[in-house]
This record gives structure tokens, C-alpha cells and sequence, in this order.
């Protein structure tokens, strides 16, 4: 039952399909940029376009800080797509 819900609710509305990608792809993204240290905080799904800068293609932003790739500690924002999108890093 819990399964047609959540697959009901991510068919009629798309702004839920942020809650289905998860906080590794985003850590995947920093390290591949170099970035050491990485904590990847709560997941914002809600409007991440409007709230947190993403584009209106993402669907959910990650709060992120750890070490940048200079070695000097840093936050980001990692705004991930659900659907044919990767990850892009907001400095």
C-alpha cells in the first residue's frame, strides 16, 4: 500500500520527485570536483529553484560543507535533478 502511494504521488506531483534522489549523489559530485571532508546536510525539495538558486530543471538542493579542493574549508549547495539531470555545485 505504502509503495502505490509514493508511486501515485510522485506521478501527480512532481515537485516530490526531489525526495527520491539521494544525499550520495551529491556527495559523488563534490568529490569529483576535488573536495575532501564532505558533509552533506538536509536535502531541500521544495521549490529548490526559489529557495536555494537552482535552476528550475532541479529538484532538490543539498546543503554541503567540507574542504574545497585549495584545501581551505567551505559550504556549497548541490543542486541535483531527478529526472536526466546530474548535479551541479553552487559556490
Amino acid at each position: 500500500m505504502r509503495k502505490a502511494v509514493l508511486i501515485a504521488a510522485l506521478i501527480l506531483f512532481p515537485g516530490c520527485w526531489g525526495a527520491c534522489v539521494s544525499s550520495g549523489r551529491a556527495e559523488h559530485a563534490l568529490h569529483a570536483e576535488g573536495w575532501t571532508d564532505v558533509t552533506v546536510g538536509a536535502g531541500h525539495w521544495i521549490s529548490p529553484h526559489i529557495i536555494e538558486g537552482c535552476s528550475t530543471s532541479d529538484d532538490v538542493a543539498f546543503s554541503c560543507s567540507g574542504l574545497n579542493p585549495a584545501g581551505h574549508p567551505s559550504s556549497a549547495t548541490v543542486c541535483c535533478g531527478f529526472w536526466f539531470k546530474g548535479c551541479t555545485i553552487r559556490h
